[in-house]
């Protein structure tokens, strides 16, 4: 996100001025695979240029579909690394990609190897964290509208459909009435 600019900027002047820090810089072309999905990950990676697309699998295992799209100032394995599960999803860079690929033990020590660091990271991670949950419950909001979107238009069907039904009985009933008394009339 744009909000995300500065603390983006300032972490990478840092990786890229700091030795120690600039091993962790990585690139990728378009269509490499940062993370798969299912797969252990320790790293935390800070998209400094580029795009990458999350993919999930579909539920039917056939393909995987595109979630959502990142770019820099987005964290990417961000719960995997924090509570060593799987990769919850796979990435894949869309774009020419540039980013921090930060190993578990390098997050652990960056507190007392690169505290000015380690605080723009927690910045950046709490804004991510921030962004997600506004944008879940943006999520939940819209699933929310389409339900009853979804509902009132089933009320409306199950409606005219029953008007059918009426009109298809009122029909038949007026042609039996009428068949009797158009005989009884000759």
């Amino acid at each position: 996100p744009p909000s995300h600019g500065k603390l983006v900027a300032r972490l990478r002047h840092l990786a890229e001025t700091d030795p120690a820090l600039s091993v962790h810089l990585v690139a990728y072309a378009p269509g490499g695979i940062l993370l798969h999905e299912g797969l252990p990950n320790d790293r935390l990676f800070v998209l400094l240029h580029g795009e990458v697309t999350l993919l999930k699998t579909s539920e039917d295992g056939t393909e995987p579909i595109a979630v959502s799209e990142q770019g820099p100032g987005d964290l990417l394995g961000v719960n995997s690394v924090a509570t060593r599960s799987p990769s919850f999803s796979t990435v894949r860079a869309r774009t020419h990609l540039r980013c921090l690929r930060l190993d578990a033990p390098t997050l652990a020590a960056l507190p007392e190897t690169h505290p000015e660091f380690h605080r723009l990271l927690e910045r950046l991670i709490t804004a991510n964290l921030a962004d997600r949950y506004r944008g879940s419950v943006q999520l939940q909001l819209r699933l929310a509208r389409a339900n009853q979107e979804i509902t009132r238009t089933r009320n409306q069907l199950v409606h005219q459909e029953k008007m059918a039904v009426l009109g298809q009985l009122v029909a038949g009933l007026a042609h039996e009435l009428n068949n009797p008394a158009a005989a009884l009339l000759r």
